[in-house]
């Protein structure tokens, strides 16, 4: 920033005084004692930044007449001739609206409170105390602090310039307190200790760490061991497989060794059955004897039948002969009687009876055949089975019963 022009138009003993500092160069205000020059230098510091609650600058104009003119660019060589932008503002006493900006008719329009911004950089009142605005009595300061520093001329210098009068305890402060961080031949401070940790953890580090060689060695390994792993579990896939099979298998056995045994038993009952035919052969012929006795034993069971039927039809005829002989014939008269013509029905009546007691005496005669028939059979097949070990004495004993039964029949009816 450069201040272009100040307008004292109310300030201090000055009224309607104006400097113009808008020539390019340096500038320089001279004077005697008491002509107003460090009135000037406090009206540019409170027209930048304000007018205290309490100046010392009211001596002439009433508070609420001060009145401070300036007119500053921000250019980089100030003024609108270099191309920097200006502002021409009034500063007044008072707490809150007193930058003002000029308008036509000497009027006066508030300007923001901070409108000066942009053109000060963050210059503080202080700053603009201790850098541009110093007097006298900063100058003595200054100049003792010089007389006093030995060889820190630049540092006496600077704290005279920017009235610093701290900065060499500063400046020791600070390298006391970095003594305390870090020493260049040290051990105990804080920051040399976790250096020497960190060159303890980098060792280690180095130690415990791998070579690019023995990286890749291991790194094959592993891979060598990996492939190891699939291989082995691929074995035990297969393992548990063929176990698997081994199982079935072993159940197949089983069921294979009970079909054996099944198979076996059955070979054995048909060579035993083969064994034993000839005796079931004539076991089986015994049942058929047995069934034909029991119907020949029916059959002369119903002899006694036939022979009734047989006396009905003898009686029968009899009677019809007795029927047919003269009475008061003797009895040697009636035996050489002979019976006259008879008619056609008597004839037929004692023609069918005697048929029918010829068919009967015809069914006798085979019946008896036919018992002396399975009797005689019975009798072989007993013969045979005599010999052998299988008949039981049941079958033994129920053959001799039948013989016995068989025997006890009459061989001939009368």
């Amino acid at each position: 920033m450069r201040i272009d022009r100040l307008d004292l138009l109310a300030f201090g003993p000055f009224t309607g005084l104006s400097l113009d500092f808008s020539a390019p160069g340096l500038h320089v205000v001279y004077g005697p004692n008491e002509a107003g020059k460090s009135t000037a230098l406090r009206a540019v510091r409170d027209a930048l930044f304000g007018i205290p609650g309490q100046s010392p600058d009211n001596h002439t104009h009433d508070y609420k007449a001060l009145r401070i003119g300036m007119t500053v660019s921000a250019g980089p060589g100030g003024g609108a001739e270099h191309g920097g932008r200006s502002l021409t503002f009034r500063r007044r006493k008072g707490n809150k609206n007193t930058l003002l900006a000029l308008e036509e008719g000497e009027s006066e329009t508030p300007l923001p409170d901070d409108g000066l911004a942009p053109y000060l950089g963050g210059t503080t009142p202080e700053t603009f105390d201790k850098l541009h605005g110093l007097r006298l009595a900063e100058l003595s300061e200054g100049s003792e602090k010089l007389l006093a520093g030995g060889g820190e001329v630049g540092q006496l210098l600077f704290a005279a310039a920017g009235g610093l009068s701290g900065l060499r305890r500063v400046r020791q402060e600070l390298k006391d307190e970095a003594g305390e961080l870090f020493l260049a031949r040290g051990r105990n401070p804080a920051i040399n200790a976790d250096l020497r940790t960190l060159k303890e953890v980098r060792r280690e580090t180095n130690d415990e760490g791998l070579s690019p060689t023995e990286w890749a060695a291991r790194t094959d390994k592993i891979n060598d061991l990996k492939r190891d792993r699939d291989a082995l579990k691929r074995d035990a896939e297969a393992k548990r497989a063929e176990a698997a099979r081994a199982r079935r298998l072993r159940a197949a056995r089983g069921l294979a060794d009970r079909l054996a045994a099944a198979l076996q038993r059955q070979t054995e009952l048909e060579e035993q059955v083969a064994a034993d035919a000839p005796l079931r052969a004539a076991a089986e012929r015994l049942r058929t004897l047995r069934d034909q006795s029991a119907a020949t034993a029916a059959a002369l069971g119903d002899r006694e039948g036939l022979e009734r039927r047989a006396a009905a039809s003898e009686a029968a005829a009899a009677r019809a002969l007795a029927d047919l002989t003269p009475a008061g014939l003797s009895d040697s008269q009636r035996e050489n009687w002979s019976p006259p013509d008879l008619s056609d029905p008597q004839r037929a009546h004692l023609s069918a009876a005697a048929d029918r007691h010829s068919d009967l005496k015809r069914d006798l005669t085979e019946a008896v055949s036919k018992r002396r028939a399975a009797a005689e059979r019975v009798e072989e097949l007993t013969a045979k089975l005599a010999g052998r070990s299988a008949v039981s004495e049941a079958a033994a004993d129920a053959l001799s019963s039948a013989l016995d039964r068989a025997a006890d029949r009459p061989a001939s009816f009368a």
